[in-house]
């Protein structure tokens, strides 16, 4: 869409936006794209480690979410890392559930067990920081 002020960089979808206070700003947001990719690469690894011990699997899995929500942690990109999150669950329920004929978990057997195995929660790591005033001092 030319003249929106949209665009896409390093992963991010840049756009306008109001801030509360309804001032203009800048917003980023995963892109769509980049998050459909990082989902079918998490289920891709996943069919490949199905035989994984939950143990071994437990420990990749937390250091794979912790390097997307690191990445994408960006502050007003809550909603997309909870998106992530959740879908990324469900594609681990269904993958668990295909190792063997039979349903290994119920939904509610699932969530039990997906609080023993110590996943990090999707959080914004990014803080605001403010422009020390000496930066706006004229230089002598």
């Amino acid at each position: 869409m030319r003249g929106s002020g949209r665009f896409v960089y390093l992963g991010f979808d840049f756009y306008w936006a109001r801030t509360r206070k309804g001032k203009q700003t800048v917003k980023r947001r995963t892109n769509k794209k980049k998050f459909q990719q990082a989902l079918k690469s998490l289920k891709v690894w996943l069919s490949g480690a199905k035989s994984t011990p939950l143990k071994d699997l437990a420990r990749t899995l937390r250091s794979k979410l912790a390097g997307h929500f690191n990445y994408y942690g960006v502050i007003g990109n809550s909603q997309m890392l909870s998106e992530f999150f959740n879908a990324a669950r469900h594609t681990i329920y269904r993958v668990l559930n295909s190792r063997s004929q039979k349903k290994s978990y119920s939904w509610n057997g699932f969530t039990e067990m997906w609080k023993t195995l110590d996943i990090p929660n999707p959080k914004i790591i990014e803080t605001m920081r403010r422009a020390s005033p000496c930066l706006f001092q004229a230089h002598r």
